[in-house]
């Protein structure tokens, strides 16, 4: 469990996990219309299945995932930020938007580190575009309530990019 490099400290997660878990939160969010438009009335045993468990997985994996996430993040910064190093770049990606103040019409560009970190902290998750997978987070910061729309597809993409590196990392530390 320990890794004796100085640059990823601690212990390594397991980056197959964390991407078989994407995919799991990408196929629920991606299958929702799909499976509400071949249920054939209110008390089909699909809609029934998808009411039960749909909300459960995907605030699961997306909490899930946003925790390996930030851990990553926090293995891979002294690497990821060492200029010599050129293997391994930052993630920069937007996610969707942050509403910093909900009563205010100010949004900014919600960037992947800050986007984990509000669904970290969020107060409540809900599908906001089953159409369109875009999930809508209520939550504080102090006083003030804050709104932010993820856009899952590119968070999905960010967090597959942040285990990249992970995967070409254990191979290159592997004895031949």
């Amino acid at each position: 469990m320990n890794d004796d490099s100085p640059l990823t400290p601690g212990y390594r997660l397991n980056s197959a996990t964390v991407l078989r878990d994407l995919h799991r939160l990408l196929s629920a969010f991606l299958a929702y219309s799909p499976i509400l438009a071949i249920a054939e009335g209110e008390n089909d045993p699909l809609r029934e299945l998808q009411e039960r468990f749909t909300e459960d997985e995907i605030v699961h994996q997306l909490v899930s995932t946003a925790i390996m996430n930030r851990l990553h993040m926090e293995h891979m910064r002294k690497l990821r930020e060492n200029p010599d190093e050129l293997s391994f770049k930052p993630v920069e990606a937007v996610c969707g938007e942050l509403y910093p103040e909900a009563d205010k019409d100010e949004k900014v560009p919600l960037e992947f580190r800050e986007t984990c970190n509000k669904i970290i902290h969020a107060e409540s998750v809900e599908i906001f575009d089953p159409d369109k997978p875009v999930l809508r987070l209520h939550g504080r910061l102090g006083k003030k309530e804050w709104i932010a729309f993820v856009e899952v597809i590119d968070y999905v993409r960010a967090s597959v990019t942040n285990f990249e590196d992970a995967l070409w990392e254990a191979e290159r530390s592997q004895p031949e």
